[in-house]
């Protein structure tokens, strides 16, 4: 993650840098009204990403959150006979939960695309 923000702190064009320096902004103004913008901009899509695939892959989620699910299913298709249904709801909570996170990202990507390319339009 770290090196996803730094690599896009390091693709904001020298350009951008030096104009906002020609207008006596500080260091810290820079960074906060030039660099970070345009950086978070472009950081949006690829750690949308990598908190998706946080969701699906890692161990913690999946002890937590998939076993948890799939045992409260095993047991209500154990007292029902009816395990095909039960796996299928599981399975849908799980996408929902999936494109929820989907959707917020391009909620967040499509809010901080107005800062690509130099400044807000």
């Amino acid at each position: 993650m770290s090196e996803t923000l730094r690599s896009c702190m390091t693709s904001v064009d020298v350009g951008q840098v030096e104009a906002a320096e020609s207008i006596n902004m500080t260091r810290l103004q820079t960074m906060r009204y030039v660099i970070l913008p345009q950086a978070f901009a472009t950081a949006v899509a690829p750690l949308g990403n990598t908190v998706i695939n946080l969701l699906k892959e890692t161990s913690l989620v999946f002890n937590i959150t998939v076993v948890e699910m799939m045992t409260e299913a095993q047991i209500i298709g154990s007292t029902s006979y009816r395990f095909f249904e039960v796996y299928i709801i599981v399975t849908v909570i799980y996408y929902i939960l999936c494109w929820f996170l989907e959707r917020g990202v391009a909620i967040v990507e499509r809010h901080f695309r107005r800062y690509e390319r130099g400044g807000a339009r």
